[in-house]
């Protein structure tokens, strides 16, 4: 469609570094639960149990079979308990830590060059687009320096926030450093499953300056309330399709629900339009779309639709009368994916990479920096059932909340830029001095490290700033 109309395509998302897992990333043959003592896996930069928590679950499992965790993070985790070696290191100097554990002699730099598999999990705590491409780089210059890419079990896997940001990599897509700039030139503006008014106001002025503008979602966000044109899509649990996750693994889902009335699967509805445009009348299912993926992406080349849907015995046993062992769960013959094959080439190999250099803050400022819940504010969660499960949106040390004059669960005025929030702030010891914390999808749009200002908005014997 974007080549039919010459325009630009771009990913939406706040963490970099899906160019780099295809080349040092997982590969076919590669399964967690088969790794074993003498193996390590590193988690950096990423709260597991909040990010993913099935990963979370499979990595703790790996360490009661002897497997040797190194949990690298700026602030505890529920992680921490399992590890063998627990690194902290500051907001901001992720390059420096991520170093010393590939070139460093310390006993948890020695677990990691040393292993005899290498999985590395990545996250995005505290970073944003910026910071997260950069380490990426970084994790793929260690991995190929101590030869642990391009064999089963090891490897990068990212932590993405969306389910199929590395389907997106994988077939070429990249984030787009000048959006907002493009918004604002553009003729026309079509969005796809993504909230860029309501998640960024530079956005959301920008897209005040864009020309025609077709939103394609299942939710009245803030962008398609912006919208001249509105495309109503199906859920993922209403249709078929395709994704990969962080694993490179290529998984097929299919329709567990009825549609709702006049809703199409957004690949059906971006076909109609390419059709209306002029372009060819491509396939409307999803298994004549992944032969012309096929076809036209050569790491998909080696994978057949058929093949998505290939299962073998898993353990323990479930679907079967044995609940009393293997719980309620149901037993999969829909299919287990395949992994893809790494792109490779001397493009693929690592450069010298750095992380951006860390924002100067006035004396009036806090660095506020972006961190993940698995229960925010966003549509798809904000739900009665769960409203008491969604986590606060600021958290700050007791130290920073006492020269504020702060309490707990006081309202504040926090000022980003031109824009002025007013959120309740949650005051704990799990995190770092110095710095305020703020959920993603939690109402202050904060997806990088940011300068920000606090004041308080509830009436207290004093006010008090930082």
């Amino acid at each position: 469609l974007t080549n039919q109309v010459k325009g630009k395509i771009s990913l939406y998302t706040n963490m970099g570094g899906g160019e780099w897992v295809t080349r040092v990333g997982m590969v076919p043959g590669s399964d967690l639960a088969k790794l074993e003592k003498g193996s390590t896996i590193l988690v950096f930069g990423s709260d597991l149990h909040e990010e993913a928590p099935l990963w979370w679950l499979r990595v703790k499992q790996a360490t009661e079979r002897g497997v040797t965790l190194v949990n690298a993070s700026a602030r505890k985790t529920r992680l921490d308990k399992y590890a063998a070696f627990n690194l902290t290191y500051a907001y901001g100097d992720e390059e420096k830590a991520i170093r010393e554990l590939f070139e460093g002699s310390s006993e948890a730099a020695k677990a990691v060059s040393g292993a005899a598999d290498l999985v590395v999990f990545m996250g995005s705590d505290g970073m944003g687009q910026a910071q997260t491409s950069a380490l990426a780089g970084l994790i793929a210059e260690g991995l190929v320096k101590t030869s642990h890419f391009g064999k089963p079990n090891n490897g990068l896997i990212p932590v993405w926030q969306n389910a199929n940001d590395q389907g997106a990599y994988e077939m070429g897509l990249q984030p787009d450093e000048t959006l907002a700039d493009n918004i604002s030139a553009a003729m026309a503006f079509y969005v796809a499953g993504a909230d860029p008014a309501g998640d960024n106001p530079s956005l959301r002025d920008a897209m005040q300056k864009a020309g025609c503008v077709i939103v394609q979602d299942i939710f009245l966000t803030e962008t398609a309330k912006m919208a001249d044109v509105v495309l109503p899509s199906q859920a993922i649990m209403e249709g078929d399709g395709t994704l990969v996750t962080g694993e490179r693994r290529v998984q097929k889902f299919g329709a567990a629900v009825p549609s709702a009335k006049n809703t199409k699967p957004d690949y059906e509805i971006t076909c109609a339009l390419l059709e209306k445009l002029g372009g060819d009348k491509l396939p409307v299912n999803a298994e004549e779309l992944f032969i012309l993926i096929r076809k036209k992406e050569s790491n998909f080349r080696t994978i057949s639709f058929a093949d998505l849907g290939a299962t073998h015995e898993q353990w323990p046993l479930v679907g079967r009368n044995e609940v009393y062992y293997g719980g309620t769960g149901y037993e999969n013959n829909f299919g287990l994916g395949v992994i893809l094959p790494l792109v490779t080439g001397e493009s693929g190999m690592p450069r010298k990479t750095n992380m951006p250099e860390t924002q100067k803050l006035l004396r009036s400022q806090f660095m506020a920096l972006p961190v993940t819940a698995l229960y925010d504010q966003s549509l798809p969660v904000k739900t009665s059932l769960l409203k008491d499960r969604i986590a606060g949106t600021l958290k700050l040390h007791p130290e920073d909340a006492e020269a504020l004059k702060i309490e707990n669960g006081a309202d504040v005025l926090l000022k980003l830029g031109k824009e002025t929030y007013e959120q309740k702030i949650t005051v704990s010891s799990d995190q770092p001095k110095g710095k305020l914390l703020v959920t993603r999808n939690g109402g202050v749009p904060v997806w990088q490290p940011e300068a920000v200002e606090i004041t308080v908005s509830t009436p207290t014997n004093e006010r008090g700033s930082l």
